[in-house]
């Protein structure tokens, strides 16, 4: 788990703030199409110049809205899930 961890960062650190990753999930994310379009072909071209593959029948493009390992992601960036932390404040 350490080594793919360290393959990600390696990979796509410098673009962090545009992509969400977790393990081998990758999750670009923008409030506007024409901006996630632009960092979805960035990261697929980064995914190309690694030689890497990836399985589209797990790729979900253009979601509005995902909730993905206790965080909301969206156009306005990742946030933690109000229903994972309610409790924490109740």
């Amino acid at each position: 788990m350490a080594r793919k961890n360290l393959f990600m960062d390696n990979t796509f650190s410098d673009i962090r703030l545009e992509l969400a990753y977790y393990m081998d999930d990758l999750t670009p994310h923008e409030a506007t199409g024409a901006i996630h379009n632009h960092r979805l072909e960035k990261t697929l071209a980064r995914i190309r110049a690694i030689n890497t593959k990836i399985k589209t029948s797990k790729c979900r493009p253009l979601y509005t809205k995902i909730t993905l390992l206790g965080f909301v992601i969206n156009g306005n960036g990742i946030r933690p899930d109000s229903s994972k932390v309610e409790s924490v404040f109740n």
